[in-house]
């Protein structure tokens, strides 16, 4: 009864890793965004299956573990792209050019009022 538990979670962690998390670490990374995702269900969703690779390993269950810690390691890369993308799709943005002579400052108004 626990090889079925252990070739089941096994393959529905497989399709889980390949069809939903898979794709959507693709369409993160062709649209350079992870608008509409949820934060908080990623974080939670990586909790899942490392504890269940942890108990794999501390059960001797070596192949139940392997591959629950693979599917932790794909669900951190969607992790990583909310930081990657946290700046609305650029990974490093370039700080805008900043102009001397466009007088927008408003301490310079503030100063041309005569400190009021």
């Amino acid at each position: 009864m626990v090889k079925v538990a252990e070739i089941t979670a096994t393959i529905v962690t497989l399709i889980f890793i390949l069809a939903g998390v898979g794709s959507q670490i693709y369409v993160n990374w062709k649209r350079k965004s992870v608008e509409g995702l949820s934060f908080y269900f990623y974080v939670l969703a990586v909790l899942v299956p490392m504890s269940w690779s942890w108990f794999g390993f501390l059960n001797n269950a070596v192949i139940m573990g392997c591959v629950q810690a693979f599917g932790a390691a794909i669900t951190l890369i969607v992790i990583y792209q909310f930081w990657l993308y946290r700046n609305g799709g650029s990974p490093s943005p370039e700080p805008p050019a900043k102009n001397e002579d466009s007088g927008d400052d408003p301490l310079d108004r503030w100063s041309d009022e005569g400190g009021r």
